[in-house]
């Protein structure tokens, strides 16, 4: 029987390792969402910048591309595409859970474009379970204690694998990741948020309904 202030810290380590789950989502998925974001907004205001006549001929429906077919198009440097793309790769497999293959993708990250976080290899201490002698192993012995030392492994849990994602700071590996793919879009595509907002007024002019001066 678990005591009461042992089921409450269980659920306090879960809940907290849930939040920096979602966390590295939302940070990861960003990255996507800017991409198509920034492309729809360059599509759109090329169409609209020339003349009055091109404002109110364009087409209003704007593909929403998927990042590898945008990218060639906002970045004309092979090697920013490439960072890009490696830093929208590791987001999509912390998107899915899949922490083992993002550590993978990390360590080669940091080869090919250098990380200021350290990466370590340490095993992380699991539960700590409390046999008290209670326990009896196959060769007889009583067991006192039993502590599990998890590292990296496909026979992890989702959770397991996060505990020693963490534990080796392969998640501030990965904000450091996106913090820099979010820095190289926003600088390249000058002020996104005033462009969305040009455009935005276009198609506002556009589309709105006319209300004419009287006389």
């Amino acid at each position: 029987m678990l005591k009461p202030e042992a089921v409450k810290g269980m659920k306090a380590d879960f809940a907290k390792n849930l939040e920096g789950m979602l966390d590295l989502v939302a940070r990861g998925r960003g990255i996507e969402i800017l991409l198509r974001i920034a492309d729809q907004t360059r599509e759109g205001l090329t169409s609209v910048s020339e003349s009055y006549e091109s404002m109110m001929k364009s087409d209003l429906k704007i593909p929403n591309l998927h990042p590898p077919k945008t990218l060639p198009r906002l970045f004309s440097d092979r090697a920013v595409r490439s960072r890009l793309e490696a830093a929208r790769d590791v987001g999509d497999k912390l998107a899915h859970g899949l922490y083992r293959q993002a550590h993978k993708l990390i360590d080669k990250y940091q080869k090919n474009y250098g990380l200021k976080t350290k990466l370590t290899a340490n095993a992380v201490s699991g539960w700590r379970i409390d046999a008290g002698g209670h326990l009896v192993d196959t060769d007889g012995r009583r067991i006192e204690s039993i502590v599990d030392m998890l590292t990296t492994s496909d026979e992890n849990l989702i959770y397991e694998e996060f505990e020693v994602f963490v534990g080796n700071n392969y998640d501030r590996a990965a904000r450091e990741i996106f913090d820099d793919a979010w820095k190289r879009i926003t600088a390249d595509q000058g002020s996104l948020a005033l462009g969305v907002a040009r455009l935005e007024m276009f198609r506002d002019f556009r589309r709105g309904k006319r209300q004419y001066a009287k006389g």
